[in-house]
């Protein structure tokens, strides 16, 4: 399993890629499901690492916001 702040980044790269995507839908529909995929690895954690925990937290809330 990869580390926390690895996995946040990740996320946030295919956001950035979802969102620039919005013209092209198969792209659309190939970051939707990636990023769908790394959501779901993201509920297998270990957020015992404080730095991880806050990063993914905070970029969770910027995602639903």
């Amino acid at each position: 399993m990869p580390e926390v702040t690895r996995l946040a980044f990740c996320i946030q790269n295919y956001n950035n890629l979802l969102s620039q995507s919005l013209d092209d839908e198969h792209a659309t529909v190939k970051y939707e499901f990636v990023l769908e995929q790394l959501l779901i690895i993201a509920t297998m954690l270990d957020y015992g690492d404080e730095g991880g925990r806050h990063q993914m937290n905070n970029l969770l809330r910027k995602l639903l916001a």
